[in-house]
């Protein structure tokens, strides 16, 4: 006889959220997992947050041994979310996690996509991920493109992916800078993908075209790949104090520097969702976005002016034309300021993967 026959109440689900490093990371990942935990909780769901020992995706041995023994401790029984992050970057992590307990991976964008590996790491991570989501009971991506390049690049089966794109909470419309200089906005890690070296290259370009005083600000870890973050740094010197690098910043700094800003510019050639240009959306914030990744099919990349993945000159024109065109300032910033209407809170990314957790075998703790 069943608990709910019996007149009992059903055992609580019980479940973990395993984060890839420190819970306090900065990146749009470790964001996304620490939203999704706190309106996985606000829900009702019983749900720890787990963390690893970090190093992901290329953690050392004694990292992987630790993050081993964490993942062994786990209760049986449990329904264990597992960031991607970490485990599809290590098939044995994934089979650990999953002995006596309901697998889901979470994928934000698969691992041999991220830019500047060696193509021995792409084939690597590429075997890696397969043998990682072929052990999962469903996969959770952030955007309808992840979904479609697990299934055509990794042979996930699309009836086992579940999509529960990113919320944003509705922030007051950004007010600008409202001086004679733009202010322009970037968020990201200082990494290969997030373009930034193709950005002050199209912003050279744009000051010779247009002559209009401008500060960049670039907001994000400095120390994911510090050798990029050097270049990238070198290559800003001949601007002097126009471009800024201020590292990982708190969520309060990143929303007063969204509610003066002007323009989000986002170079990445490759985004699994982009929460960034999300973000900046929710403050009806002008964004000019390089279309890469999942980039053109989110509500909030939709309303940027999109730029070819690559194309310096482009994202020049696109820069020079918001400095000199008034009308066209405006039209983007309507087009956010309507988008924004149409994203999702985290209370709708919550009720989504709950979803997902129902389609588990494994239900509740005994």
């Amino acid at each position: 006889m069943s608990d709910a026959a019996a007149g009992r109440p059903a055992p609580q689900r019980r479940a973990a959220l395993i984060f890839p490093g420190p819970l306090d990371t900065v990146s749009g990942g470790f964001e996304y997992d620490r939203r999704l935990l706190s309106a996985l909780r606000a829900e009702g769901l019983a749900i720890e947050g787990v963390e690893l020992a970090g190093g992901f995706p290329f953690p050392s041995d004694a990292q992987r041994a630790a993050s081993r023994a964490t993942l062994e401790g786990l209760p049986p029984g449990w329904t264990v979310i597992f960031d991607g992050l970490a485990a599809c970057a290590d098939p044995g992590l994934a089979a650990t996690a999953a002995r006596g307990r309901s697998l889901i991976a979470l994928v934000h964008h698969p691992l041999a996509d991220e830019a500047g590996l060696e193509p021995a790491q792409v084939a690597a991570f590429t075997r890696s991920e397969a043998e990682s989501l072929a052990l999962a009971e469903r996969i959770i991506v952030t955007s309808a493109f992840t979904k479609r390049r697990l299934v055509a690049g990794f042979g996930a089966p699309a009836e086992r992916i579940d999509i529960a794109e990113p919320g944003t909470e509705r922030r007051p419309r950004s007010r600008g800078s409202k001086g004679e200089r733009l202010e322009i906005l970037c968020v990201g890690s200082v990494t290969p993908r997030k373009g930034h070296l193709l950005l002050l290259k199209a912003l050279s370009q744009a000051t010779a075209q247009t002559g209009v005083e401008w500060r960049l600000t670039c907001a994000g870890p400095l120390d994911f790949d510090p050798d990029h973050a050097k270049r990238v740094r070198a290559q800003a010197q001949s601007f002097g104090e126009r471009v800024r690098f201020l590292g990982a910043v708190e969520r309060d700094h990143l929303d007063r520097l969204y509610a003066c800003s002007d323009l989000l510019v986002s170079a990445a050639s490759y985004e699994g969702f982009g929460m960034a240009i999300a973000e900046a959306v929710s403050a009806a914030l002008p964004v000019i976005a390089v279309a890469g990744g999942a980039v053109p099919d989110t509500s909030a990349g939709r309303a940027a002016a999109l730029i070819p993945v690559g194309d310096a000159n482009a994202l020049a024109l696109a820069l020079s034309r918001f400095m000199t065109d008034a009308t066209w300032r405006q039209d983007l910033k309507s087009r956010s300021l309507a988008a924004r209407e149409t994203l999702p809170d985290w209370a709708e990314t919550a009720r989504r993967v709950q979803a997902s957790l129902a389609q588990c075998a494994i239900g509740a703790a005994a």
